[in-house]
C-alpha cells in the first residue's frame, strides 16, 4: 500500500476521519530513521488533520520508528503495540495520548 513514509503523511490529511477521532487535540513529531526518513508533525485539532515536514513545538509526544516500520504500521502489516513493546517504536512524551491515532484513519485498501 505505501511504499516510503512521505506516502503515509501525504494519504493522513484525506483519510482522517473526524468522527473516529472526536475532540481529541494532540500535536505528534515524527522522527523517522533510515532510507527515505525524515522529520514530520502531525496536528490533529478543531476535528482537522495537518501534516508538514519538520518538527512541531511543544508536541504532545515525539515518536521515533525507522522508514520501514512506519510504512509497515500504517500500512497494516505490523502491529503498532508490538512495535513498541519490541522496542521497535520509541516515544517519548504523553504514549496514552497516542494509544487510538492509527483508529482516527481509514487510507484506502484498508480492509
Amino acid at each position: 500500500m505505501f511504499e516510503t513514509p512521505q506516502q503515509v503523511f501525504d494519504a493522513m490529511p484525506p483519510a482522517f476521519q473526524r468522527d473516529k477521532a472526536g475532540p481529541v487535540e494532540l500535536a505528534l513529531n515524527f522522527s523517522v530513521g533510515g532510507e527515505d526518513g525524515g522529520e514530520w508533525g502531525l496536528q490533529i485539532e478543531d476535528g482537522e488533520c495537518r501534516v508538514a515536514a519538520g518538527q512541531l513545538r511543544n508536541p504532545t509526544a515525539t515518536i521515533r520508528i525507522s522508514a520501514e516500520d512506519l510504512v509497515a504500521v500504517f500500512g497494516g502489516s505490523l502491529n503498532a503495540v508490538a512495535a513498541y513493546m519490541g522496542g521497535r517504536v520509541k516515544v517519548t512524551g504523553d504514549v496514552t495520548a497516542i494509544m487510538n491515532v492509527l483508529s482516527f484513519f481509514d487510507f484506502p485498501g484498508d480492509a
